[in-house]
């Protein structure tokens, strides 16, 4: 198991018998094929993160940027690994409980102890 998810267990007051070595490292978003990296925008980030990113990127996304063109210097950025950086690990945090969830380390009923309101009313209400 992850240090990250063992510690963030252990906050939220889980347990689980799951060994260290389990699973596969999931892979680095800067080192996915370039051509998933639209899909990934798309449906990842909302435009006002995608700006955001473009920002710190140093890329100009003031001014008169189309919704495409700010995609296309977006997806640019997710395929280098060091201005992908903050966009991956913004991912990460965005979708922790999904990615718990989807590793089936944590019973669906549980999800109430993650602290993501978002994904908090989707699974307790559809429960």
């Amino acid at each position: 198991m992850c240090i990250g998810l063992k510690s963030f267990a252990k906050e939220v007051g889980i347990k689980f018998p799951i060994s260290k070595h389990s699973g596969s490292q999931r892979k680095k978003i800067w080192n996915l094929e370039r051509r998933f990296h639209c899909g990934v925008a798309g449906t990842c980030f909302t435009l006002v993160e995608m700006r955001r990113f473009c920002r710190k990127a140093q890329i100009n996304t003031k001014g008169p940027v189309s919704d495409y063109e700010l995609h296309t210097n977006f997806v640019t950025i997710l395929g280098d690994s060091h201005a992908a950086r903050p966009a991956a690990k913004y991912l990460d945090r965005k979708y922790k409980a999904s990615q718990i969830l989807a590793s089936g380390l944590l019973p669906l009923r549980d999800v109430e102890k993650i602290k993501v309101p978002l994904l908090h009313r989707i699974f307790v209400r559809s429960v």
